[in-house]
């Protein structure tokens, strides 16, 4: 074959097949130039992870953004904290549904992922002192319930609180 046959050869081709089926989509196959061309097939799913399916129809699952009923509350870093009257219970962290409040900070939950039963990890939204800052933090109850173990993820530290008592 010369070269003055193969690339009219070729764009019949590709116009056929860019044009789509000559006949009706209403068709299962449509043939246009000797190219076989079937039409799109109907799709309801979406992979979202390896091996996972979801119905295109239904929303994504939202992350939780509220602290689970176990892990609210009051918690010090020592007897003092749990004191109401004591304006220095710079230890205090009290946890509510949508977010944390420390001694001069505030966080407000961003989103939480359950790792256990007894154990979270949060974004969290930090405003305190005139600043405001993003932050990682993993929470894990011990002690059935009474003691909650809190760390940062950047700068990473570690702290310990004791549930207090109820006011």
């Amino acid at each position: 074959m010369t070269k003055k046959l193969i690339i009219p050869a070729i764009l019949t081709c590709a116009l056929a097949a860019c044009n789509g089926p000559a006949t009706s989509s209403n068709e299962s196959d449509a043939t246009s130039n000797g190219i076989t061309v079937k039409p799109a097939e109907t799709v309801n799913e979406t992979t979202v992870a390896p091996g996972k399916v979801v119905d295109a129809k239904t929303p994504a699952p939202k992350s939780p953004t509220t602290f689970p009923a176990a892990f609210q509350g009051r918690w010090g870093m020592n007897a003092n904290d749990c004191d109401p009257r004591r304006d220095d219970n710079k230890g205090l962290l009290t946890v509510s549904a949508d977010g944390l409040k420390f001694y001069e900070s505030r966080a407000k939950v961003v989103t939480i992922t359950t790792i256990s039963d007894t154990g979270l990890a949060a974004d969290l939204s930090f405003s305190g002192e005139g600043q405001t800052w993003n932050s990682k933090s993993v929470f894990q109850l011990v002690d059935g319930g009474k003691t909650l173990l809190r760390t940062e993820e950047e700068p990473a530290a570690s702290y310990r609180y004791a549930k207090c008592p109820a006011a």
